[in-house]
């Protein structure tokens, strides 16, 4: 091996990263080098063996590689996948701050098996990679920690981490067996470890292979130190006086598109005067745009991005009203080991204001669909000391004044980023190329993100083609023109459009579902009882169903063609 400067570069030959940690999950890898395909691999006799012992600036501690310590871990293998860096070689080495760059031996390379059907682009890398051993064509790089640290009480061995690494192991690279080989492969394991999840005693929320993965660690228990883990609730209380991890964040979105100049210009405007020491205390952003143009599914998009490797606690509360605010902070409250009993707000809301004060770790709070720019500053910290970590993303449908200077706004997508979503999201059997009907679909919904997902939805549900979908549009667009009011005035027509084509479709396969609908249209849409959907579908089940209403009398001359005229 030998150490490189992250510039080096040599002509005719391709940069190929070992991605042996949480680089062999597709999206995290995605982060940084998009639409990169990936082949798995395997690596033995290179003096490394994979270990936890980075400690990332985010505080945990993440995979790294480090020297063999015996002639066990010298024939130690290291399971992983190789990718191509391209022209994101810079930015891969930016992203791995803190590690040095390393040559792997081309004679060290097992290329493994396909996992699954290989598009065009993944077969090249396996036939550029199989082509090593007779000329070098390509370089392959490693990295491996400048200043390794094991795992302790103040950097443990994060659940979040974990998960994004066996998970890419599992479904993005060679399933149950590559995943079982990474655990036992790795060295290093320690009792200290966090459940940093948010909502963590009710995994099955927000880690949907959590028995999967449980099930992998328990089975290498006396390896991992599984049964022995220090997460318990005193030991994450403890930790977490000073708040980390990542709460309350929707989960990642598979179907986002887009949208990277308006995610580059969020992390500039709230990271570059920090960086460059222009900016002290807390540094607020807004992401301003209409209803259903994709302003929630941005700041969860950047949220999954930065976490980690840049926000070590971010803290997401939904900002309709003041009333959802103190419900979150409460809920944060208990999640965190606060006692909250016979406790006011206000009371709450200083003990985790001070927390936050007091936090030793970059971090973020979303302010999601914010109604009152007034009521933000009851939820921050006041004063300065530690604040240069602060951060605040606000998601509004209107500009505030006093941040105008500060402030991202949305559009909807461009044609082709509606054709991507609609690729993405409605499957194959949409046939969007044929007659052009993913095009003249995407200009017919105004390119709205949430009308081309509702549409999509539909698609890939009731496998409808395009063409098929924009036939039943035009019949929906007709009926709508007949009701004397709108359906709403919080989203474009385009929305109503594709939602009643949803509820007619939902009418028809459970009539008894549509109206369990039409109540809980009364409710708030969060965090909606189950005890209350339950008692609906009793109530409603006994009572026979309302005679439909009359059908309406069209205006003279009613008519509205959408925009492309379908």
């Amino acid at each position: 091996f030998f150490f490189v400067d992250s510039t080096y570069m040599e002509d005719n030959v391709q940069h190929v990263i070992f991605g042996f940690g949480s680089l062999v999950n597709k999206r995290s890898r995605e982060t940084t080098a998009k639409s990169s395909p990936a082949v798995g691999i395997r690596v033995k006799s290179i003096g490394y063996v994979r270990s936890w012992n980075f400690r990332s600036p985010t505080g945990f501690t993440a995979l790294g590689l480090r020297p063999c310590a015996n002639e066990v871990e010298e024939c130690a293998t290291i399971n992983g996948v190789a990718f191509l860096a391209g022209e994101d070689l810079a930015s891969l080495d930016d992203r791995e701050a803190g590690y040095d760059r390393i040559l792997v031996p081309a004679s060290s390379v097992t290329v493994l098996p396909a996992f699954r059907d290989e598009s065009n682009a993944e077969q090249a890398l396996r036939s550029l990679l199989l082509s090593l051993q007779e000329k070098t064509t390509w370089q392959l790089w490693a990295y491996v920690p400048t200043h390794p640290h094991l795992a302790d009480a103040d950097h443990p061995i994060c659940q979040s981490y974990l998960d994004t690494v066996l998970e890419g192991c599992l479904f993005h690279c060679g399933g149950d067996e590559f995943a079982d080989e990474l655990v036992r492969t790795t060295a290093d394991w320690s009792r200290f470890f966090l459940d940093d999840t948010p909502l963590s005693r009710r995994p099955w929320l927000n880690r949907p292979h959590y028995k999967m993965i449980d099930g992998l660690l328990e089975a290498h228990t006396t390896h991992t130190l599984f049964a022995h883990r220090k997460h318990a609730e005193e030991y994450a209380t403890a930790y977490l006086q000073f708040i980390r991890g990542m709460w309350g964040v929707p989960n990642r979105n598979p179907h986002f598109v887009g949208r990277e100049a308006e995610l580059t210009k969020v992390a500039d405007q709230l990271l570059g005067d920090r960086q460059s020491g222009a900016h002290q205390g807390i540094i607020q952003l807004e992401a301003v745009g209409i209803g259903g143009v994709g302003k929630t599914q941005l700041a969860t998009e950047f949220c999954h991005r930065m976490y980690g490797h840049v926000f070590a606690l971010i803290l997401w509360l939904r900002a309709e009203s003041p009333d959802l605010i103190a419900e979150d902070f409460r809920r944060l409250a208990v999640d965190v080991g606060i006692d909250v009993i016979d406790r006011t707000s206000e009371a709450i809301n200083h003990d985790i204001k001070s927390r936050l004060y007091n936090a030793k770790c970059q971090w973020l709070v979303v302010f999601d669909n914010l109604e009152s720019a007034a009521v933000v500053q009851d939820y921050l910290p006041q004063g300065h000391g530690d604040m240069s970590r602060g951060h605040v993303l606000i998601t509004c449908r209107r500009a505030f004044l006093d941040w105008r200077d500060r402030s991202v706004s949305l559009d909807c997508f461009d044609p082709w980023e509606s054709l991507q979503l609609l690729r993405k999201a409605a499957g194959d059997s949409a046939d969007l190329d044929r007659d052009d009907a993913g095009p003249r679909l995407a200009l017919r919904l105004g390119h709205l993100p949430l009308a081309l997902a509702m549409a999509a939805n539909y698609m890939r549900q009731c496998d409808v083609s395009c063409q098929e979908y924009i036939d039943l549009l035009n019949d929906t667009n007709q009926r709508l023109l007949l009701h004397a009011r709108p359906l709403g005035h919080s989203y474009p027509l385009t929305v109503q459009y594709s939602l009643c084509l949803t509820l007619d479709r939902i009418e028809v396969a459970n009539p008894l579902a549509r109206r369990v609908l039409s109540c809980l249209a009364f409710v708030a849409p969060d965090t909606i009882p189950k005890d209350l959907v339950r008692h609906l579908v009793g109530a409603l089940a006994e009572r026979p169903a309302p005679p439909p209403p009359p059908p309406p009398t069209a205006c003279p001359g009613a008519g509205l063609q959408g925009p492309a005229g379908a």
